[in-house]
């Protein structure tokens, strides 16, 4: 098979890197208003506070379990899939291995969420009245939340550092995307190696993370429109 043959048009691809470019755009919006959430409305630190948040502010409350990463993740797979289209020719073989370990890590993390449970299990605790039936309500919700930051959580974590990281170096060697922007990807890939469950440690390598991780995704936009115009034509 000649190299004309297995080379992938991005001509082909337009309509999808446009769409990417304009779900990234509103996953850059996303992220900030997380961030805003999270700091006007503190986290609950126990069980009982979580059911009490629900109870009060359902929204919130599923606000504060990642509800919005839910949106934020389905983008991402988009992302991953117009960022292997532009960079398939430069190393196949790495693309669609990190291709695959974000789709996985991805999905791990749509495992981990726990946001519409604990909605339901609070709609049912307001309306329980059976003293065993309210224990054991309380009981699913430990186990939820111990489910909500566990192992599903902890792969996502993982294996979306080491999908960015693998993109990001495919990237640094491709002309579509400027060695700055690989290198973003690459600090952000490392900082995301430690999960943010990690206690306080993993907390601040979260949160740094976001910093040239918000870079990395504004320049990928651009790229991701300039590419996309095609689809205009």
């Amino acid at each position: 098979m000649t190299e004309t043959t297995n080379r992938l048009d991005v001509n082909d691809w337009s309509t999808l890197f446009s769409i990417a470019g304009k779900l990234t755009v509103l996953m850059l919006v996303l992220i900030p208003v997380q961030i805003v959430i999270f700091i006007l409305f503190p986290q609950p630190q126990n069980a009982e506070g979580w059911v009490r948040l629900f109870s009060d502010n359902a929204f919130l409350g599923l606000l504060h379990m990642d509800l919005l990463y839910l949106a934020n993740n389905t983008i991402l797979v988009l992302v991953y899939f117009a960022l292997a289209a532009l960079i398939y020719n430069k190393n196949k073989s790495m693309v669609l291995i990190a291709l695959s370990l974000g789709i996985i890590g991805t999905t791990c993390y749509f495992a981990s969420n726990k946001s519409i449970e604990m909605f339901f299990l609070s709609r049912q605790l307001a309306v329980a009245e059976d003293a065993a039936v309210i224990t054991s309500l309380k009981q699913s919700v430990y186990v939820m939340l111990l489910e909500w930051r566990g192992t599903a959580f902890t792969v996502y974590y993982f294996l979306n550092a080491i999908s960015l990281l693998i993109f990001a170096a495919v990237m640094y060697r491709n002309s579509v995307f400027s060695r700055g922007t690989a290198v973003l990807g690459i600090i952000s890939a490392v900082l995301m190696s430690v999960p943010s469950t990690f206690g306080a440690v993993g907390m601040v390598f979260s949160l740094l993370s976001l910093i040239p991780w918000y870079i990395f995704c504004v320049r990928i936009t651009v790229v991701f429109f300039k590419y996309g115009k095609a689809e205009a034509r």
